[in-house]
């Protein structure tokens, strides 16, 4: 989905799934996959063959603040 992931679309939910994103997170999507994950929330990311490099999206960034990366 091309929706902007906030507070407010996370509030309810317990797994976000990010599947192949092909572009870049916004600091406000970024900040909110955080507290999203900080408040218990658990996350699936599923990159495609050439995953980050490839796409050119900043997930890493994110990943690496909880000890992962992927495609490294």
């Amino acid at each position: 989905s091309n929706d902007v992931l906030s507070q407010e679309t996370l509030a309810n939910g317990e797994v976000l799934v990010l599947a192949e994103p092909r572009s870049k997170f916004t600091e406000l999507e970024m900040n909110s996959i955080r507290g999203f994950i900080n408040g218990g929330g658990n996350v699936l990311v599923m990159l495609g063959e050439g995953g980050e490099n490839k796409f050119n999206t900043n997930i890493n960034f994110l990943l690496e603040e909880f000890g992962i990366m992927v495609n490294n």
